[in-house]
């Protein structure tokens, strides 16, 4: 598809792992080396949406997440097989973070949304060391080609490194990033901040015009974003565009939805020439 080989160009797929400094400390060397060790795999991870099941040591996945040292210790149990059930969690995945964490280098090569989401998962349970790997390995690859799709999901996944670095490029080439694909997935909110940052780079305010019709008009369906054309900046475009382009932009039965930022701005300009 389209948008796969734009990220075929963009995105160089990667091999994963953690920095050297991680992985050849005494501890992760010597996790790695229990990690086959089947007496000690006392918790179960069953994965509802894969119908798998991850066997490991409940004392391991203490040590690399907070949040399944809480799921895993929180109650009780007299059963000495911990039990702990995953909603929405890919096991194949799930077990790829695990394995970054232990130290071991993943030998897969890896795109763009699969960097995402292995970051998504170690996010969610707050294993921080591979999170800053993953980001690193992003930022490091960052650019026009890629960085709608990344700013659509750096935010949800806690990358907020990735997520300025994606959003400063934005502003500096807003219109090449407003052709990629990408850029109709950025979501209202913030596509509105973008909008509002006064060091948005653009040639003229007629083209930030387009790109915001452009996405208002990506999602097949009702038409999107009305409370975003407050931010449009119409009085810094020529009265020619004002007075033909601006309406025949959007759809006929949403073309008044602009008429009153319209009128506004050739009054200005009116009053500005008189």
């Amino acid at each position: 598809s389209k948008i796969l080989i734009l990220l075929e160009r963009s995105f160089t797929m990667v091999h994963l792992a953690m920095p050297r400094e991680f992985t050849d400390h005494p501890l992760p060397r010597r996790v790695r080396d229990l990690l086959g060790e089947e007496n000690l795999q006392d918790t179960e991870l069953y994965f509802k949406s894969s119908n798998s099941c991850l066997r490991a040591n409940g004392f391991l996945l203490s040590m690399c997440s907070p949040v399944l040292h809480k799921m895993i210790y929180g109650s009780f149990s007299e059963s000495l097989t911990r039990h702990v059930d995953l909603y929405e969690v890919d096991g194949k995945a799930f077990g790829k973070v695990l394995d970054l964490w232990c130290g071991r280098e993943d030998s897969e090569d890896n795109e763009l949304w699969d960097v995402l989401a292995l970051g998504s998962i170690a996010d969610r349970f707050q294993i921080s060391e591979v999170v800053e790997m993953l980001e690193k390995v992003i930022v490091d690859q960052l650019s026009v080609g890629v960085c709608g799709d990344v700013l659509a999901s750096s935010g949800g996944i806690g990358m907020l490194r990735l997520e300025e670095a994606a959003r400063r490029l934005t502003l500096d080439r807003f219109e090449e990033v407003a052709q990629t694909p990408g850029f109709g997935n950025i979501d209202e909110d913030a596509l509105g901040k973008l909008l509002d940052d006064d060091t948005l780079v653009a040639r003229r305010e007629e083209a930030v015009w387009e790109a915001l019709v452009a996405w208002m008009t990506a999602d097949e369906g009702a038409l999107r974003g009305r409370a975003l054309l407050p931010k449009i900046r119409f009085p810094l475009m020529s009265a020619a565009y004002l007075s033909s382009k601006v309406r025949q932009s959007l759809p006929p039965e949403h073309a008044d939805w602009v008429d009153s930022f319209v009128r506004a701005a050739l009054l200005a300009k009116a009053g500005a020439a008189g």
